[in-house]
């Protein structure tokens, strides 16, 4: 508190954290609020690979693809870095990539939005700790039917965020407990499904702070609950170029409010030298 207090401005990413600083107890009077910077941050335009190529045939098919990422934060037991894990904790993940499938006729794209690398002087970029839980939710979909490789790709190699943002700008829509792949999805307009963390593992109110910014909060949904994240999903695929159409609206206002933060940084800046 005593440190938080002599700064000359504090900015947040969402206004959600200004209602818990309140909370808390600090002073706010030298808080504002400015979009994330990663709203401004550009995908490879050039970017090109067999999974970009693989969404695009299934455009050319009228097929939508729907990208699917989630986390050990999503998961419904703790800690977020519980390794190895049950198959039940997957049901209701399993339950939702079954009812995009079978019921909305969509297939799914499963990426992981976190990636790792091996310490120096052998310095490689891997798969992070999301992608043990993706590969293990995809194996676990595709054994209740096989007939679901034909709809489910896995992105099994790790992506520069570059990349990984190209990727995301070119699916339908997107469901993710990540909250800056919702920025990497919103920020090009992909109509997007926000996952919260689960409350058993820890508590997290950002999904409703991000979303809220951009009038989605609507879209923000509970991992644990089957029907509520099936009803979620649904209402934003049945309006997804309504939802489209609202994010190419808001998203230049949100971009030019990322970008007018620096100014105002920068005039703080100025004045205390």
């Amino acid at each position: 508190l005593q440190v938080f207090k002599n700064f000359s401005m504090v900015v947040i990413r969402e206004k959600l954290s200004k209602e818990n600083l309140v909370k808390w107890g600090f002073p706010t009077d030298h808080v504002v609020w400015a979009p994330c910077p990663s709203f401004l941050f550009e995908p490879n335009k050039e970017y090109q690979s067999k999974w970009i190529r693989r969404i695009e045939r299934l455009h050319q098919s009228n097929e939508k693809v729907i990208g699917l990422t989630f986390g050990g934060f999503n998961m419904p037991v703790g800690p977020y870095d519980m390794w190895p894990r049950d198959p039940e904790q997957y049901r209701v993940f399993l339950n939702v990539a079954e009812y995009i499938i079978n019921e909305l006729k969509a297939d799914i794209m499963i990426f992981s939005h976190t990636n790792g690398f091996e310490l120096p002087p052998q310095f490689k970029l891997i798969n992070g700790r999301d992608f043990m839980i993706l590969n293990q939710f995809y194996k676990l979909l595709v054994d209740r039917n096989q007939n679901y490789r034909e709809h489910v790709i896995l992105v099994d190699e790790p992506l520069l965020p570059c990349n990984i943002k190209k990727l995301i700008g070119r699916l339908d829509m997107l469901i993710t407990g990540r909250v800056h792949a919702s920025v990497a999805a919103t920020s090009q307009c992909v109509p997007t499904v926000y996952m919260e963390y689960n409350q058993n593992v820890i508590y997290s109110d950002k999904m409703y702070g991000f979303s809220s910014q951009i009038g989605m909060e609507k879209y923000v949904s509970t991992p644990g609950n089957f029907n509520d994240l099936a009803a979620i999903i649904t209402d934003c695929y049945d309006n997804i170029d309504l939802v489209r159409r609202q994010l190419e609206e808001k998203i230049p206002v949100i971009k030019k409010q990322a970008e007018d933060i620096f100014e105002d940084i920068r005039k703080i800046c100025v004045n205390k030298k």
